[in-house]
């Protein structure tokens, strides 16, 4: 009898793969159809069917095991419970997920057609939710949709977060399709550019899909999940001064920013004929000399604190002023400061590497 190697998990029963992989493709083409079908009872029940046969296949003691061994790692899915970050509501670490949600989920990612690997999908709040990774995925499978090209501008400061003008074009079925929006995007005093971009990424990245695939892909409870999935570490570049507390996560609906006014954009057909015009994208507000001069310092990774005491030093800002964030630089600072940009950041790159921020 050979010994077994320590960690090695048994395998899996060539009927249980066999199986799975009969009833899961079975299930995903059921699922696919009753969503974008006609009204059809026999396709809901045969999904039903499925979903049955599934929760127990993935009851198998080898299943189970490989799928909790992807829980909460970079290279499987990623939750809001992950044993490794620390709770500071409850001062100590979270509990993982419990199997049957962990299940649940894991089956409606493969039903919605997402791989368990690759962070697509993640689990928040206890329910399945597709990432921009799991939506990049999905619109390279879409094999009527070609030429895809998704642009993201840079983000503007609004009131509660960040407005950034997004737009995309593809091909269906070899026709010009054109969409534009603006996605408001939350944030809070931590909230860096590459995380505003990434949100915003992942937002255009949904409505283009539900455009081309006319399925619509439910959110989870959370309306941003990236800071609770991050592990403990430095804190991103601020928008404001670490002086005031960030302000609690609240559920609210992913397009909504309490005080900011988003201009409607009517969706563009999910086929359009190929000389038609691309969609123009909405008007925006001008930003204020204040909320400019947050975009070039923290768009380029500087935090609010770093360029105060830069500015007082180079005479700017006065030694004895105290402010608690970028609205309080007086306008004509701020507008002094945008004309030289460039040199701006090169000068406050070099206080900052020089340890000038101590």
């Amino acid at each position: 009898m050979s010994a077994t190697q320590p960690g090695a998990l048994a395998p899996i029963p060539q009927q249980t793969v066999s199986a799975l992989a009969e009833v899961s493709t079975r299930a995903a083409s059921a699922f696919s159809q009753a969503n974008v079908g006609d009204l059809d009872v026999i396709a809901a029940l045969s999904v039903s069917d499925s979903v049955i046969q599934l929760r127990g296949l993935l009851e198998t003691p080898e299943v189970q095991a490989r799928i909790e061994a992807l829980q909460d790692t970079a290279i499987g899915f990623r939750t809001d419970s992950d044993p490794k970050v620390w709770n500071k509501k409850k001062n100590a670490y979270n509990e993982p997920y419990e199997w049957p949600i962990v299940r649940d989920c894991a089956l409606e990612a493969a039903l919605r057609g997402l791989q368990w690997v690759g962070n697509q999908f993640n689990i928040i709040s206890g329910r399945c939710y597709c990432t921009k990774e799991g939506f990049e995925y999905l619109i390279k499978r879409c094999k009527a949709v070609s030429e895809f090209r998704p642009l993201i501008n840079v983000p503007r400061l609004a009131n509660g977060g960040a407005l950034v003008e997004c737009s995309a074009t593809w091909k269906l079925n070899g026709q010009a399709v054109s969409y534009a929006c603006t996605i408001p995007v939350k944030t809070d005093d931590y909230s860096g550019a590459d995380q505003i971009i990434g949100k915003a990424s992942r937002k255009l990245l949904k409505r283009c899909y539900e455009q081309m695939s006319g399925v619509s892909v439910p959110e989870a409870d959370a309306d941003d999940v990236s800071p609770r999935l991050e592990s403990p570490g430095e804190p991103a570049p601020r928008f404001l001064s670490s002086s005031k507390p960030s302000p609690p996560p609240k559920a609210a609906d992913e397009d909504q920013i309490p005080g900011a006014e988003v201009p409607a954009v009517a969706p563009v057909p999910s086929v359009a004929p190929a000389t038609s015009a691309p969609t123009a994208p909405p008007a925006s507000v001008p930003a204020s000399p204040q909320d400019q001069l947050a975009n070039v310092i923290c768009f380029a990774g500087f935090n609010f604190d770093q360029f105060v005491k830069w500015a007082k030093q180079e005479g700017f800002i006065p030694d004895k002023a105290e402010f608690s964030g970028f609205a309080e630089v007086p306008t004509p600072t701020a507008t002094r400061l945008l004309k030289s940009q460039r040199g701006v950041l090169s000068n406050l790159k070099q206080f900052v590497e020089k340890g000038g921020e101590r």
